[in-house]
This record gives structure tokens, sequence and C-alpha cells, in this order.
């Protein structure tokens, strides 16, 4: 039975996975909390926004793959909030792909995903280990009929951007023997019966998603983490302050 994934339960998991396919960066740290935070109010997994952040390694079913096509749509240099005109998207584009480029400033946001999904990517301009340089791949295209995004920047904040439009396309969950479903859904914004975690010996399974209500009940301790059948245990997932 799938469900909607909850906001604790998404932080939680999301520190387990971030090291996965990662590059080390507070700055995808701040883009990763901000994304779990609005997918899960959003109705999204978290899986899906890590994804799109380019976090989880390639290979889970249901994954989505992203395809910039054309060139670059609208590029410039801004100080603070701007308006940025990209034009109209073409029919088989799903997102705007956003390259980012600050080295001082605050607080940057984009809105992403679409929008039946009120999901987002904040960073801090200003984090002294942030390169400067950051990558939107699921920015959001304009409202229909319009032809332009907003990027959110702080007061004084200088950032240049290069925009592309993108396609989307996204492979099948997994099905298990028992009819559970295993893998990220992106699409749908409703959570498989087994999303992918890493266990604390550093294997990659899957947990129940319904096992992860003892993460938003605050419960301290460990559930199992299985392979893709659900009944294979080849570690355990963490849920505590000190482990």
């Amino acid at each position: 039975m799938n469900s909607v994934l909850d906001t604790t339960l998404a932080s939680s998991i999301e520190g387990e996975l971030a090291a996965i396919g990662s590059r080390s960066s507070r700055l995808q740290e701040r883009q990763r909390r901000m994304r779990t935070v609005a997918v899960a109010a959003g109705g999204l997994v978290l899986a899906g926004a890590l994804t799109g952040a380019g976090i989880i390694a390639e290979g889970w079913p249901g994954e989505r793959t992203i395809t910039p096509i054309g060139g670059v749509v609208a590029s410039g240099t801004y100080v603070g909030d701007a308006e940025l005109e990209v034009g109209t998207p073409p029919a088989d584009a799903a997102f705007l792909v956003l390259d980012i480029s600050c080295d001082s400033g605050g607080e940057m946001y984009v809105e992403t995903g679409t929008s039946a999904n009120d999901t987002g990517a904040s960073w801090n301009c200003g984090d002294g280990l942030f390169d400067g340089k950051t990558r939107i791949e699921d920015g959001r295209l304009p409202a229909p009929g319009d032809t332009s995004i907003v990027i959110k920047a702080e007061s004084g904040t200088e950032w240049s951007v290069n925009a592309r439009f993108a396609t989307s396309s996204s492979t099948p969950l997994g099905v298990n023997a028992k009819g559970e479903t295993f893998g990220v859904d992106e699409d749908t914004g409703i959570a498989p019966d087994l999303m992918p975690a890493r266990a604390t010996n550093g294997r990659l399974g899957y947990i129940y998603t319904e096992d992860g209500k003892a993460f938003t009940a605050g419960e301290e301790g460990f559930i199992p983490v299985y392979l893709s059948d659900g009944e294979t245990v080849i570690g355990e997932f963490p849920n505590c302050s000190d482990c």
C-alpha cells in the first residue's frame, strides 16, 4: 500500500541517503533540506527530490532522467530577485536546467518540480564551503501562458545564470513477488512500499515506508533494511542521535 512520505521521516532518511553518489558540500545539504521539507509538504517522496538534485546514484527503479534540449534560452547577471525571461517552453519540455553562480551574498531560492507540487531548492551564497556554482536540474517551467520565472535572492546578492529547457523520463517502479512496489516514484508523488536506504554497514537496500512511522513518532532505534524482496534483511537503518 503506497503512502505519502511525511516531513520528519523524509528528513531522517535524507540524512542517510545524502552520501549516495553525492559531492560533500554544505550547499547541497542546504538544497536537500529545502527540497525535503517542500517535497514532503507537497506530497512527493524524498527519494524523488534527491534524485532531482543529483544526489542518489543511478539505477533505482522509477528513477527520473532529465535531459537538456536545445541551447541556452536565457542568461545574465543579476542582483537580488530577478525575473528571468525564458520564452515559451517546447511541447516536450518538463523542466528548466539552471546553472547558477554566486560568490557572495545570502540565500537564494528556486522553484522546482511542477506547479502541482510546491517544491523548491535553497542555498546560501555566503557559505564559506560553497564553491559558487550549483545546477538545478528540475527547475519549474513558466506558468501556462507565461514565458518567465522568478529566481529569488537576498538583497545585494549578485548571481548569474544560464537556463535551458529539458525533457524528463522515468523508469517503471519495481514490483517484487509479494506485489510490493520498490524504488523511487518521482512522478506521482506517492511513496512506493519499499524506499531506498543505506544501512549502517554501508549496504544499499530498501526500508518499508510503513516502518518509518517510528521516525515520525520520535522513537530512537533501528529498522531493517531489506533487499527488494522485502524479506531478506541486509542491515539496519538508524534513527538515533548518537549512533
